[in-house]
């Protein structure tokens, strides 16, 4: 509860800096390198775990919705590593995972 409200009042430069921290954390985490495949492209688990935390900082209320906003927003799909946003059905199952 307590970490919500702290998100709700984060301005956008103190949410990517924690973001910065986060993925800085994310990509010491031991899980394994081999990608998730999900047909083509390959795509690598931890970008998954980083969209994953996009969606919980910046409190998006649906996979449909962080879905569309990688492909709205360049940034954050560079961001995370994707060159292509995949599919739902992908991230639903990728979801699951974690």
């Amino acid at each position: 509860m307590m970490a919500k409200s702290f998100i709700e009042r984060a301005s956008l430069q103190e949410k990517e800096s924690i973001l910065e921290m986060l993925f800085h954390y994310l990509y010491q985490l031991s899980i394994p390198d081999k990608p998730y495949v999900a047909g083509r492209p390959v795509i690598s688990k931890k970008n998954f775990l980083k969209s994953c935390v996009l969606k919980t900082v910046f409190q998006i209320s649906s996979l449909q919705k962080l879905v569309a906003s990688l492909k709205q927003f360049s940034y954050f799909r560079n961001l995370y590593g994707f060159t292509e946003v995949p599919h739902f059905p992908t991230f639903s199952r990728t979801a699951s995972w974690f």
